[in-house]
Parts: structure tokens; sequence; C-alpha cells
């Protein structure tokens, strides 16, 4: 039982490969038997799911194909740039990960958090690359476009029907799209809306969570 926590809460890409591949088996009898009663296990069961979502969320945010068609820099248009972030953000919604966008600090480098752990190297470090590309040019777009008051957010986000879902007023396709129903609707929505003191929970770029490598 103890060698199941013997990862660190500081490790490698490979360590993590290596602690997942030594586990499997035991996961996969208790994943087996959710009946079984073995609720002593749930604790091992539910972070190793954690880290197998996690690296395979990575794995194919960091496909060299993917990388290399959003650091292409052929066509600088805000048009072009705006299909790249949004194509970010379609895989963060996919795979559940849409909190990222406003956890994750707006630096260079940094370890890859988890609820136990900071993961670094190979396909980890090629995560940070890209967000570290992604959030400034993000933000800025989400500033731009920005669709709501004030006020609007706060409603929005204290809505109890918007109680699972406030991390989707975080992407610029949330903003793009009310402002498209708008303009569908003959309804006109002014530019410069965002403000510094926007109402969003959690919403900064500095949390205690996340650490500079």
């Amino acid at each position: 039982m103890r060698d199941l926590n013997s990862y660190s809460i500081d490790m490698t890409e490979y360590e993590l490969r290596s602690w997942l591949m030594r586990h499997q088996s035991t996961f996969d009898f208790f994943e087996s038997y959710h009946e079984g009663g073995y609720y002593s296990w749930s604790f091992f069961t539910m972070r190793y799911s954690l880290f197998l979502d996690l690296i395979r969320f990575v794995e194919h945010i960091t496909k060299p194909s993917f990388l290399e068609e959003i650091f292409e820099e052929k066509d600088n248009s805000e048009e072009t740039l705006i299909k790249k972030i949004l194509s970010i953000e379609k895989t963060l919604l996919k795979h559940n990960h849409t909190y990222l966008i406003w956890v994750w600090k707006n630096e260079e480098q940094y370890n890859f958090y988890t609820n136990t752990a900071f993961i670094r190297g190979g396909i980890f470090d090629q995560f940070a690359k890209l967000w570290a590309w992604f959030k400034p040019r993000h933000l800025d777009l989400l500033k731009k476009y920005f669709a709501l008051t004030p006020l609007e957010t706060e409603e929005f986000c204290t809505e109890l029907k918007h109680e699972s879902s406030t991390d989707t007023i975080h992407t610029l396709s949330f903003h793009l799209d009310v402002r498209k129903k708008a303009r569908s609707n003959g309804e006109y929505i002014p530019m410069g809306l965002w403000s510094e003191d926007q109402p969003i929970p959690f919403w900064k770029d500095d949390v205690d969570e996340t650490k500079k490598a």
C-alpha cells in the first residue's frame, strides 16, 4: 500500500509514466470491482485516474502537428489568431480542463500543477511553451471581445443554472457566441466592456497553487 503513494510531489513526465505503468494492474483490478466495497482504495483509484487523464490530455494538446499549426507565423492576422485560440479552447473544453484558463500563471516556464503534484519535463515542458504563447494572446482577445457588463457577469456567475459552468465565462468562444447571437437578434453589444474589476470568481493570474519552475 505504501508503494502506491511512492511518487514524488515534484516529478518528471518519465517518473509519472513509470508510476502509472507500475500500478496499472492494481488500478485495473479495483476499477473492475466498483461494487466490491473496496472503499479504502478509492483515494488511490481517483488519484490514478487524475494522472491518467492528465497525461492523455497533455499528449493530445502537444501533438507535433497541432503545435506546428499553432506556432505557424505565416499569417499573423487577428482572424487567424482567433482560430488558433479557439482551437486550443476547444481542446480544453473537450477534455474538461477549461479551468486552466484562469488558474495558470502567465509565465514562460512553470510546473504543471495537479491536486497532488507538480509535473515537468517532456510533454509538460511542451505544454508550458504552448501556454506561454496562449495565455497573453487569449487574455488580450478576451478583454477586447468581452460581451457582458459587470452586472451581467455577476448575475451569470451567481445564477444556480450556471453554477457548474462559470469556467466558460473565461473563454473567448463564449463571448464571441454571445455577440453572434446578439447580432442575429438585431441587438448591438458595444466593445470595451472589459473591466479590471470584473467580478469573475477566481480570476487572477497569480495563484498560490501554481509556482514557477
